[in-house]
This record gives C-alpha cells, structure tokens and sequence, in this order.
C-alpha cells in the first residue's frame, strides 16, 4: 500500500477505533445499529474505494446538478434498500462494506433525468447496460468492472437499482 492510499484507506482497525465498522448481521441483531450506516463509507481496499469514490463525485455532481432532492432521496433510498437486502435476504452475511448498491441507486435516478431532459437513444441504450449488468454480475457471481479484496456482492447492485426504479415516481421539483 502506498503511503497516499495509507492516508485515505484506514484499516479496519483504526476505523473501528474512530467507531466506523462495516456491516456484519450477527452484530447489528445484537444491538450495533450504527453499523448500518457506517458499513456504506467503509472499504476492502484503496481499489474499492477508488471507484466508489470516483463513481459518486462523478454520479453525484451530475444529478445534483439537475435534481439535489433526487440526490438525496436516492442516497437515503438505496442505503436502506442495500441495508434491507442484506438484513432480510442475507441474514447470515459476516461483512459487507462499500457504496456500490447505493450508486446503482443514483444511477438509475440519473438516467432517468438525462431521459426526461434530452429524449435521446443512447440513454435507452444506457438504461438496459445499467439492467443488465447486475443480471449478468449475479449470473457470474461477482462485479463485472472492479475486482476488490473482498468478494463483491451483486446482490447488493441489484438492491440498489431497484431501489432507484421504486422511488422514480417521487422525482419531485426539478427540470424535466
């Protein structure tokens, strides 16, 4: 680990140590709540953290743009989807962290305002890549664009995307 990503990348321990724990069911049903949301910015690796944090500057800064309400209801949104998949479908997973699901959550939101404002064929084509990957990450059992420490959990993406399609309908003020 380079001496940038030992500055940004903190391991477990430390982040436990400033009380920010991935997710893990058996400590959540005993009580360990926080760990819902702290599980969301922790990372498996400087990888990990890379793209989710690439992905979310660049996602984010585009639908804030368009829509801040969107931004927010999907960040609420797709957090407690992914929380719930993992709660009631994955009852007996030991550790999930990043953002993934919750990205897939705003990204379905985002296309869905580049559909409204610009009406253009390369957003449908857009839309059905951003269906399938999830179906084709579950096929295969694993993310098709980033490879991290920890097994990725498709299952997750897929929360999330549906997550977004749900609250699609609340879109609320905003162009389009």
């Amino acid at each position: 680990m380079t001496d940038y990503t030992s500055m940004v990348v903190l391991r477990e321990e430390q982040l436990a140590a400033r009380g920010i724990r991935r997710t893990n069911q058996a400590r959540v049903a005993q009580g360990e709540w926080g760990r819902l949301v702290t599980g969301h910015p922790v990372h498996s690796d400087a990888e990990h953290l890379f793209w989710d944090v690439a992905a979310l500057v660049l996602i984010g800064w585009m639908l804030d743009r368009r829509n801040p309400r969107a931004l927010m209801r999907g960040l609420l949104a797709g957090a407690a989807a992914v929380n719930a998949w993992l709660w009631l479908g994955l009852p007996q997973l030991e550790r999930h962290c990043g953002l993934s699901g919750v990205l897939n959550t705003l990204i379905v939101l985002l296309v869905a305002q580049l559909w409204r404002e610009t009406r253009q064929p390369w957003v449908v084509i857009l839309a059905v890549v951003l269906l399938v990957k999830p179906i084709a990450e579950l096929h295969s059992g694993r993310a098709l664009l980033t490879h991290t420490a920890w097994p990725s959990l498709p299952s997750a993406h897929l929360a999330g995307l549906l997550a977004g399609l749900c609250i699609l309908p609340l879109r609320g003020p905003g162009p389009g």
